[in-house]
This record gives structure tokens, C-alpha cells and sequence, in this order.
């Protein structure tokens, strides 16, 4: 009987799930879903977070560039140059749209200012995280792009989703509750998957080494702010 080949996802998922474990575990995510963590390193965390939304989105943008420039990539046959384009445009739409409906409203619940937001410069980890990216899109092209990105959205539904099963009481009154629905919503997990899904149409597994290598030193990145916040 012929081995049944794993979808590139399926890779991802089990080279960063450890990891992600370990972000639900940091007392930043535990004390956002008990309703203990102080508003002070809240407020200090959404200005983080929007800083780096909105370079994420830039990064997104310039994939979508260079959609028509993606000679060499690993594409199935059935995929057309239209269908990634109207994929990355739907991706900067839905990225766009968290912003607004989440970061922008709560920050200004918090009192967070425009000018307070320009005073703020990254925090190392971010700021690496984000080069990191930037470099990766420039020099190896639009899947590797692709896999470097999802990893933040999927990983924030992943955590997201298991603080709701383990906290699930504490989290229905925590002043936090807000944050783990909107990232353990249908539109939230939907839009996840289909990113998923256009990885894996996207890549051969054969050829997933590199794919696998990024996710996880993302996945390392992201371990690592929650630790900092």
C-alpha cells in the first residue's frame, strides 16, 4: 500500500504546535484569561501589537507585488496567477478589517493616542521578527512568504482556541475576553484556513525543508514576545 504523503500544513503544524503550546502557558496569555494581567502591560502590548499589524500588513503588500513574479515557485496546475491575486487581496482586506475592528476601538478604550502610538519604538523582538520577514520575502519569494505570515494568524487561533478550552470560565468574565473571541471566531478560524489551504496548494512536500525551518523560527519569535510582554 502506497504511504499517504503529508500535506505541507500538517508539517507546520506539528513543528510549531510545541511552540505554541508553550505561548499559552506564559503568564502574559494565563493572566489575560483569568482576568488578572495589569492593564498597564495590556496597554503596553496592544501598541506592540499594532506597530507590528500594521508592518505585517506592509509585508503582505509587497507579496502581493510580487504575485506576478513567481517563476521558479511550486505551483499545482489548477492554480492561476488570478486566483493567489484575489487570494492576497482578500488576506490584506481581512488583515485590514482586524485591525479596525479590533486593535483600533480597543485601542482607544485604553486612551492610547496616535501621538503616544509615534513616541513608541519596537521592542527588540518585534523588531527582529519583523526584519526577519522582510528579509524572507525579498530574497526567497512569495511561498516562503506566505508560510513566514500565516504562522502569526494561525498560531494567535491556535492559542486563542486552547486558552478558551482550558480557561473557559474565567475567560466568559475576564476584561480580556474581548481578545480571545476575536481570534477564535468562525471569520477569524475560516480565513486561517483558507491561507492554509492555498499553502498547501502552493508548495510540494518534497520541497518543504525550508518551508518547515522559517515556521518554526517564527513560531520562535512569537514564543518568545509573549515571554517579553
Amino acid at each position: 500500500m502506497k504511504k499517504e504523503t503529508k500535506k505541507l500544513s500538517e508539517i507546520l503544524f506539528e513543528t510549531a504546535q510545541p511552540e505554541w503550546d508553550k505561548a499559552v502557558a506564559e503568564n502574559f496569555v494565563v493572566e489575560m484569561a483569568q482576568g488578572t494581567l495589569d492593564p498597564a502591560r495590556f496597554r503596553k502590548y496592544m501598541i506592540q501589537d499594532y506597530i507590528y499589524l500594521v508592518e505585517y500588513i506592509e509585508i503582505l503588500e509587497l507579496i502581493r507585488e510580487q504575485a506576478g513574479k513567481h517563476s521558479g515557485e511550486a505551483y499545482i496546475e489548477t492554480l492561476s496567477e488570478t486566483d493567489l491575486e484575489k487570494f492576497l487581496d482578500r488576506v490584506i482586506s481581512e488583515t485590514n478589517s482586524e485591525l479596525n475592528r479590533v486593535h483600533i476601538p480597543k485601542m482607544k478604550e485604553l486612551g492610547i493616542s496616535e501621538s503616544e502610538i509615534s513616541q513608541v519604538s519596537k521592542i527588540k523582538v518585534i523588531s527582529d521578527y519583523i526584519d526577519y520577514m522582510k528579509t524572507l520575502v525579498k530574497n526567497e519569494g512569495l511561498l516562503i512568504g506566505l508560510v513566514a505570515l500565516l504562522q502569526c494568524s494561525w498560531g494567535y487561533a491556535y492559542i486563542a482556541q486552547s486558552a478558551e478550552n482550558t480557561y473557559r470560565d474565567t475567560i466568559r468574565i475576564s476584561a480580556y475576553k474581548s481578545w480571545f473571541d476575536a481570534y477564535s471566531c468562525d471569520d477569524y478560524v475560516k480565513a486561517n484556513q483558507d491561507w492554509v489551504d492555498m499553502v498547501d496548494s502552493l508548495a510540494q512536500v518534497e520541497g518543504s525543508a525550508r518551508s518547515v525551518e522559517v515556521f518554526k523560527q517564527c513560531a520562535d519569535f512569537e514564543t518568545k514576545l509573549w515571554g517579553e510582554l
